[in-house]
């Protein structure tokens, strides 16, 4: 699975708007390439199934789907236990319409952030 280029990137800009203007703000040193302090933290990945962001929760890369608002909003609200506050990836949820509850990572049996409670 290839990094996202520019074009997959640009279909992404609401999401990466969000992420953006996450308090404490992430590091971007290449366009859709995030980190948090100094250690990776969020990246975008295209094949022919879609758009996929790969995010690190507990010291471990999950991938998520980001082909709509509603895999947006799980990626924004999952919290990312990487720091000990356990910070959402977003401090702006509320623009991402109906609101849902807040959603936490529980890793499914292949290390995939596919399953997720309440």
């Amino acid at each position: 699975m290839k990094h996202a280029d520019r074009t997959a990137l640009e279909s992404l800009a609401p999401l990466l708007a969000q992420v953006r203007e996450r308090v404490p703000p992430l590091k971007e040193p290449g366009a859709g390439r995030f980190y948090l302090k100094s250690m990776a933290f969020l990246h975008f990945h295209h094949d022919p199934a879609g758009l996929f962001a790969d995010l690190k929760v507990n010291g471990d890369w999950q991938r998520y789907p980001v082909n709509s608002a509603a895999d947006y909003r799980i990626l924004l609200e999952t919290r990312c236990a990487t720091n000990p506050a356990g910070e959402l990836l977003s401090n702006n949820t509320a623009e991402l319409k109906p609101r849902t509850p807040l959603l936490v990572v529980q890793p499914d049996h292949h290390g995939m952030g596919q399953d997720f409670t309440g």
